[in-house]
């Protein structure tokens, strides 16, 4: 079993956690993998959250290591049946399963408790460490993606039949 699986846990993220969000979103690792690399400013990630948190499509968790102390954030995007998800992990939490794991916990969660039938993830092709968390989630790589100009691993995970 992957290390750290059993210790996860998700609880759905609040306007109180905006200063946690706001500085993983922040940090330079986590600017450089997405698609908007530009650093966020407050007032408009502030904005943005309220937005998120009013959005009945929006399922946004914040995850907990095995002490309840937040380690990072994963989201999910809904339309229709489907939906995307966006993952960060805090720094000293990298490298070590916790990516892969809150990519499993969090997605069997969505598939098992709501209509959603396929999770896709959009990867930039340089990201290595995030195409082989997805993978090791046994999420299948089916392709390439443009995401905003930019050239990114296509990912799907599908609700088991």
């Amino acid at each position: 079993m992957t290390k750290g699986r059993e210790q996860i846990k998700l609880r759905k993220v609040v306007e109180a956690d905006a200063d946690f969000l706001w500085h993983l979103a922040n940090d330079p690792v986590v600017r450089a993998a997405s698609f908007s690399t530009a650093p966020i400013p407050w007032d408009d990630h502030l904005k943005w959250l309220r937005m998120r948190l009013d959005d009945p499509s929006c399922i946004f968790f914040i995850a907990l290591n095995e002490d309840n102390a937040p380690i990072g954030q994963v989201r999910f995007d809904i339309t229709n049946k489907e939906a995307v998800i966006s993952v960060s992990i805090k720094k000293e939490y990298r490298g070590k399963s916790y990516g892969t794991n809150l990519i499993q916990v969090s997605s069997k969660k969505v598939l098992d408790n709501t209509d959603i039938v396929k999770i896709h993830a959009y990867v930039k092709n340089n990201n290595q460490s995030s195409i082989s968390a997805f993978l090791k989630a046994n999420f299948k790589l089916i392709g390439q993606a443009n995401i905003e100009n930019q050239e990114a691993m296509h990912l799907v995970k599908e609700r088991s039949k």
